[in-house]
């Protein structure tokens, strides 16, 4: 088992969420598991906890987005908001390590996230997962400014 992460999961879909966090639990040992239904209130859970303030919240070390979303929690519409998330998280944020991971039943194009599993429901994904984290353990390691969070300027 890989140890404790703290991991954010944006999918509107519950038993998806519940698939990816049972997943989780086996290949991490005691997860920290963060769940967000929607473009708008993934982006605000990134933004509190990957940027340093006031509050005492530890960085996502691993970011698990749906490509297909609503705005907000309560929205019924889903659109491709996966890339926009991951637009904002590199461009406007600036989290430029922070490890993206587009997990999708819909074939995702390419932009900047890290790494696309093509989510199906009979599939077991622990070695996917264990692949993926083990391979954020390594660069984390062997980069001497792997950077999760970012000052607020005020």
């Amino acid at each position: 088992l890989i140890s404790r992460r703290i991991i954010l999961i944006i999918e509107d879909n519950k038993n998806k969420y519940k698939n990816l966090e049972d997943t989780l639990n086996r290949v991490v040992d005691n997860p920290s598991i963060i769940w967000e239904q929607s473009r708008n209130n993934g982006l605000v859970a990134i933004r509190e906890h990957n940027f340093i303030n006031d509050n005492e919240l530890l960085p996502f070390d691993l970011v698990i987005c749906d490509n297909y979303l609503p705005l907000y929690d309560d929205g019924w519409e889903a659109e491709p908001f996966g890339q926009d998330i991951v637009e904002e998280v590199r461009e406007r944020f600036e989290l430029t390590d922070l490890p993206i991971v587009m997990c999708s039943s819909e074939d995702v194009g390419e932009f900047d996230y890290n790494y696309k599993i093509r989510y199906d429901s009979s599939v077991i994904m622990d070695e996917i997962f264990k692949t993926i984290i083990g391979d954020i353990i390594a660069k984390k390691s062997t980069s001497n400014n792997y950077v999760l969070t970012k000052k607020i300027n005020k």
